[in-house]
């Protein structure tokens, strides 16, 4: 969903990156923006002088693009101005901010051609390939595309089917990289993680005992500050097929609760098919808590991804591994086998304003063995299903896990009943663009409500946060 002219410096941007579709696009992705340039050009004499101070009229075909960026919170209601910008990004090679200001476009107006060509482009350069045919197949389908334009198309579309597409593929291509930098301010009503219980009742052989429960155990409000950085790097060969790199760090210091302070590192590889093929996915995290838990884990996980005839979306299957191991509490240690089901999608050029820019949907289950048949309650099978949905400026996440243990938990529990726990995450979070201020900066608020509820009393946790901040992009 983009509109942009590779000129040469950009048709060259994209050959490194690896991308088809920099060539296959170059000749006829030019219409759109002489259209408009004419059009801005008509529009600016008919307004006359009284209107030529706008910054977001068409004489911002004129402006640079620090110019233009320095206008980016006036105009943002402005879609002919928005698609400008995104393709002068592009331009520039900043894919990533270029697809931000695009899906506004596209939001206000979806069926913008300059805007929707322009984020195709923003796609290929951001190591989407896949989507970005996608997009450029379903365009090539509209009734406002030139002729000319279209048959160009259909002919580059009949050449990559016949096997040919590596004859116009660019040589060999680079890592392109994405990294970004946060801060984050909020107020968590329960920063332990703890249950709501004042007291715990035992049960004993010569009856129940109900003891109190210390404050300290119990939920601690307070403030938290957040802190993160993020590297990810995409390399996409000719024949669409893309690895990815991502490197993550996050600290979290919680003044109210020192011992719930956080540091959290993460590492994931992964390579994907542009329509059809094997994926596979290595991945590694470590926490470590001011309080003394210390928790690392590693994965594999790999399967089968094709393309959705007449959609959008990819659909996987496949299985994966972890090991997950606490060492300041090895028998809690565990590794989980289980199977994966997921399928994720982005909004067709034609689709409405009120659908998500990109979503997904996971399924998981397995079962998690421990390493020492001492861990209270055996294994546990574990079913989990995770959503996610974003918007240009907002971003919707839930995941709901319920798992059952194989074996009574304590015999001083409920006489050793077998535990049963289902817990959900929701997240709402909107971002708004301070591009004005400072090129790829964003405005950040959000919620978060966790809720666990079991038939141990012990486990059932709830916590609702709120935060707000501030991330950069490069």
């Amino acid at each position: 969903m983009r509109p942009r002219t590779p000129q040469p410096a950009t048709s060259l941007r994209l050959a490194k990156a690896g991308h088809l579709l920099a060539v296959v696009t170059c000749a006829w992705l030019s219409a759109p923006l002489y259209i408009y340039a004419q059009e801005a050009q008509a529009a600016q004499e008919a307004q006359g002088a009284g209107h030529a101070a706008d910054p977001c009229g068409p004489q911002a075909q004129q402006h640079t693009l620090a110019q233009l960026q320095a206008h980016t919170q006036r105009c943002q209601q402005h879609p002919d101005w928005l698609a400008h910008l995104g393709q002068r990004l592009n331009e520039a090679g900043q894919y990533a901010e270029a697809a931000d200001h695009l899906e506004r476009a596209l939001l206000l107006a979806p069926t913008h051609l300059g805007a929707a060509f322009a984020y195709a482009v923003a796609l290929a350069g951001n190591g989407d390939l896949a989507s970005a045919v996608q997009l450029l197949a379903q365009l090539s389908t509209r009734p406002d595309l030139p002729a000319t334009q279209r048959q160009q198309l259909v002919n580059a579309q009949q050449r990559m089917a016949a096997g040919q597409a590596t004859a116009l593929a660019p040589p060999a291509p680079d890592w392109q990289t994405r990294a970004s930098a946060g801060l984050r301010w909020g107020y968590d009503n329960n920063l332990l993680g703890a249950p709501r219980l004042s007291s715990l009742t035992l049960t004993l052989p010569g009856g129940d005992v109900t003891l109190p429960l210390d404050t300290a155990s119990q939920p601690q409000p307070g403030a938290f500050q957040r802190a993160d950085a993020r590297l990810q790097a995409t390399h996409t060969q000719a024949s669409g097929r893309r690895t990815e790199l991502a490197l993550a760090l996050q600290h979290r210091h919680t003044p109210a609760a020192p011992g719930a302070s956080t540091t959290q590192a993460e590492a994931l590889a992964e390579t994907l098919p542009a329509t059809t093929g094997s994926w596979a996915s290595a991945s590694a995290s470590q926490l470590h808590t001011q309080g003394g838990t210390r928790y690392h884990s590693t994965g594999l996980a790999s399967g089968w991804a094709w393309a959705w005839p007449h959609t959008t979306c990819q659909p996987r299957l496949g299985a994966e591994w972890q090991s997950r191991q606490l060492t300041s509490n090895p028998v809690l240690s565990s590794h989980y086998q289980g199977l994966l089901a997921s399928v994720a999608c982005h909004r067709s050029a034609h689709g409405p304003a009120w659908q998500p820019t990109h979503w997904a949907i996971s399924l998981r289950h397995g079962p998690d063995h421990p390493t020492q048949p001492e861990r209270p309650g055996g294994t546990q099978r574990t079913t989990s299903l995770r959503a996610t949905a974003q918007w240009a400026q907002w971003t919707a996440e839930a995941e709901l896990t319920h798992t059952r243990d194989s074996s009574g938990y304590s015999p001083l529990l409920s006489n050793n009943l077998v535990r049963q726990s289902t817990r959900g995450l929701l997240r709402l979070e909107h971002t708004h663009p301070l591009h004005h201020w400072l090129p790829g900066l964003q405005a950040q608020l959000g919620v978060e409500v966790y809720a666990q509820r079991a038939n141990l009393a012990i486990f059932k946790v709830n916590s609702t946060s709120v935060f707000a901040g501030l991330r950069k992009q490069w």
